[in-house]
């Protein structure tokens, strides 16, 4: 389960690095995949990419069959760099934004992905 969670993140950063949504729905499905395809169409409207630097510390909160529940507070250092050079737009953060998210896992076909998740911001 948090391997499938761990893959999510590392498909997902390629994705937002390289602005190509092509391999999202190996880890994501439904609402999430939907919010995913949409933010690379943003980035490439926008003529930015991302470089996601993030400190995952997730948590199953609750597996029920082929769903489940994942709580992670992380710290997310990402920032927008340009799309062809990788260099950032502006000077890198040096403290994180910290950031709770409660995803919901679905397994299909025995392969978990990310289904929907709410993010809530906190003040640290």
């Amino acid at each position: 389960m948090l391997a499938a969670y761990e893959n999510y993140w590392e498909v997902y950063a390629d994705a937002l690095r390289d602005r190509d949504d092509s391999r999202l729905d190996e880890v994501m499905t439904g609402p999430r995949l939907k919010r995913g395809m949409a933010e690379i169409a943003g980035l490439i409207a926008d003529g930015r990419a991302v470089e996601q630097v993030v400190h995952l510390n997730p948590i199953v909160v609750e597996i029920v069959g082929d769903q489940a529940v994942i709580l992670d507070e992380y710290e997310n250092y990402s920032y927008y760099v340009d799309p062809a050079t990788h260099q950032p737009l502006r000077p890198t953060p040096s403290t994180p934004q910290v950031l709770r998210d409660t995803v919901t896992m679905h397994r299909i076909d025995g392969v978990w992905k990310v289904f929907d998740g709410i993010r809530q911001e906190t003040t640290e």
